[in-house]
């Protein structure tokens, strides 16, 4: 999935989060301070995308994930290890 489709996704999970807009929303948009996302909403985000794509994250993957950017590279290291993981089976 490229980069863009994988922001389109995050951006919807996230506008189903925070309803506010999120027009201006960057890499480096921190989750927390700059989207307003507690612990309870970031979690929310991640069931939601982990279900949009069908992929499994665990909790310790997310403690150094401050920006969006952040959020992106977790997302796409996941999606390439399903893939890889698939073409093995």
């Amino acid at each position: 999935m490229e980069r863009a489709e994988l922001k389109l996704v995050l951006l919807q999970a996230l506008q189903d989060a925070a309803p506010a807009s999120h027009a201006d929303l960057t890499e480096a948009t921190t989750l927390q301070t700059g989207l307003g996302l507690d612990s309870l909403g970031l979690v929310g985000v991640l069931i939601d995308v982990q279900d949009r794509l069908d992929i499994a994250i665990q909790l310790e993957e997310v403690r150094d994930v401050a920006t969006v950017g952040d959020m992106l590279n977790l997302l796409q290291r996941k999606l390439d290890e399903n893939s890889a993981r698939n073409a093995a089976a």
